[in-house]
């Protein structure tokens, strides 16, 4: 039978509207780095990042915003080379929360560079570049990218992370050879997918005309919720393809990183170091990301 259900290991929780009018008002105090212009970013450091996009309340176009402690936050190098903003960072000890905030136009966003440890990306609500490219390496976390409306996506993982894309998409295509969890969702013409490895994709287009096409080659599910599915397995007699009444989708709410001993280089070039274990406090998100309905987004198969 069907599964009806699709609930990523995020927490759920969402902060009241006092907590975030708190929190706005912490960021307004902490200075903004401001940064040459760039149109990707590569994120290299093994703490969570989150990206939005620029405008009245940044006072910056391009501009990178930490606060943490002295330590951490002097660790912390942003370059920008090549249209590429590159994060990476040295050895640093800390007990409390990293906040990192990447600010660029709505625009400009073309691609995404996960090349860190365990760290996730959260790529706020509004922007809306022409394409954009989202790659994470293996080790990475997750990403997650909350209504984005671009031509087309392209994502390529060999990550155990989740991957989250919510918005409109004229086409997608996914590449996935590590273990992993994705959700695709405003898909309104094509949806291509490679995968190797072990993946369960969820796909939910706008509407019953999208193809959802590509090749399977290990051990890979498709769960769709409308659309046409036409997945090629590398087993005979079987398809990935599974067409389910609905899929629901816990939004995860953006956390920080926290207690932290980073020890090493963790450049995007050659990474030499180790790490103790992260431990995650309950969201310190900006007020963009209170979404306006409840933490759990049922999306209904059209009839």
């Amino acid at each position: 039978m069907c599964r009806a259900l699709f609930a990523l290991v995020c927490a759920a929780a969402l902060l009241v509207a006092s907590d975030c009018q708190q929190q706005a008002s912490d960021n307004a105090a902490v200075p903004i780095q401001e940064l040459p212009s760039f149109s990707t970013v590569q994120a290299c450091v093994p703490f969570n990042i989150l990206i939005e996009p620029s405008g009245t309340s940044s006072g910056v176009a391009y501009g990178l915003q930490v606060e943490a402690e002295p330590q951490v936050a002097s660790a912390i190098k942003a370059t920008v080379g090549g249209d590429t903003l590159r994060l990476e960072t040295g050895s640093f000890i800390t007990r409390q929360p990293i906040k990192a905030v990447v600010y660029l136009p709505a625009d400009r966003l073309l691609a995404l560079d996960m090349l860190g440890f365990g760290a996730n990306a959260y790529i706020a609500e509004g922007f809306r570049p022409s394409n954009f490219s989202l790659r994470l390496s293996s080790g990475t976390g997750g990403a997650f990218v909350f209504n984005m409306t671009t031509d087309s996506a392209s994502v390529q993982t060999q990550s155990t992370g989740d991957v989250v894309l919510t918005g409109s998409y004229r086409t997608v295509t996914v590449s996935s050879s590590g273990i992993s969890s994705l959700y695709v969702g405003g898909v309104t013409e094509s949806a291509d997918l490679q995968l190797s490895g072990i993946s369960n994709v969820y796909v939910q287009p706008a509407s019953d005309s999208v193809t959802i096409g590509g090749t399977a080659s290990g051990i890979s599910t498709v769960q769709y919720s409308q659309g046409q599915c036409a997945v090629q397995s590398a087993f005979l007699f079987t398809s990935p393809c599974e067409q389910t009444s609905s899929i629901s989708l816990q939004m995860p709410v953006p956390s920080w990183t926290q207690g932290l001993t980073a020890v090493g280089s963790f450049s995007c070039g050659v990474a030499e170091g180790f790490l103790a274990p992260p431990q995650l406090l309950p969201s310190f998100q900006q007020p963009s990301f209170q979404f306006p309905y409840s933490s759990w987004l049922r999306l209904p198969r059209s009839s």
